[in-house]
């Protein structure tokens, strides 16, 4: 990682910087870069957050930085999301899920809803950016993993950028969520390695067939799915839209959160895998053991 591309003049109001030290700005935008508006905010790691790196070099210190990435969910209390980082769950009260599978029967549609499974960490807390790579006419692609975020209806929430890198999902769990890393034309069918999907888009907490062919926003994912499966959009679809079934996180998973110190075996985490500063009355997992607070 020796050069950045760092737009400048704009009205960008978020920036997403990995490196653990802010990388050198060359001279030409070292002259425009007072031209960020002021209210952009950097969001780092939080272990480089608390390091003060980007504080102190000239040109880095004006701005404002963070390492809570806020996050406004709808009033279904679900949101899709996939980003070029990895993103850690473990201090939200969202968790993020994966869609496993789907089925139709008397019409009505239901999609299986995962918990992401990522070993060494809390079932639904940890989103990896990444799962591999493939080849689409001759040319090399990253595979990115999309999600769902499930939350409270209109809920405020926020997440982080994961401190690890080079972490998958579970090679067993299959997610037929795809994830654009840009705005991403979207059809309503088509053909994967001779294989037709069918592609839906998540409306008012339901997955709904694609009406047109149309373009997706950046950072968002949809559910494709093989046509065989789900049908498609049409006088004879099987189903006219998907349900979501949410299967829950396995408790036993948050046995294996890696801890930073001694202190953070004093932890208290709910059962869904939020830790917990000053846990009130309810069931928790301390020290890896379930406990009742009364």
């Amino acid at each position: 990682m020796g050069s950045y591309g760092i737009v400048t003049n704009t009205d960008v109001t978020s920036i997403y910087m990995l490196p653990a030290t802010p990388p050198v700005l060359d001279s030409p935008i070292r002259n425009r870069f007072p031209e960020f508006p002021k209210s952009t905010t950097v969001y780092l790691r939080k272990s480089v957050y608390d390091s003060n790196k980007y504080k102190n070099p000239n040109k880095w210190k004006s701005l404002k930085y963070a390492y809570e990435i806020p996050v406004k969910l709808p009033a279904s209390g679900l949101k899709t999301m996939g980003r070029d980082f990895d993103v850690d769950l473990s201090n939200s009260t969202l968790t993020a899920y994966v869609a496993a599978n789907a089925t139709v029967q008397n019409q009505t549609g239901n999609a299986t809803m995962e918990p992401i499974k990522v070993a060494g960490k809390a079932e639904g807390k940890y989103v990896p950016a990444r799962i591999g790579k493939y080849t689409a006419d001759n040319v090399e692609y990253e595979q990115y993993v999309g999600v769902i975020l499930k939350g409270n209806s209109e809920e405020n929430a926020t997440y982080r950028i994961g401190e690890e890198e080079n972490l998958t999902p579970v090679s067993t769990q299959k997610n037929y969520l795809s994830f654009a890393t840009d705005a991403t034309k979207v059809t309503m069918t088509e053909m994967k390695n001779g294989v037709k999907y069918t592609n839906l888009g998540l409306q008012d907490g339901k997955f709904k067939y694609f009406r047109k062919n149309g373009t997706i926003a950046y950072n968002k994912c949809w559910l494709s799915m093989p046509t065989s499966i789900v049908g498609e959009l049409s006088g004879t679809a099987a189903a006219k839209e998907f349900e979501m079934n949410f299967v829950s996180p396995t408790v036993n998973a948050i046995a294996n959160i890696k801890t930073t110190d001694k202190a953070s075996t004093d932890y208290y985490y709910t059962l869904q895998g939020v830790r917990i500063e000053n846990p009130t009355s309810g069931i928790y997992i301390h020290n890896g053991k379930k406990i009742i607070i009364k």
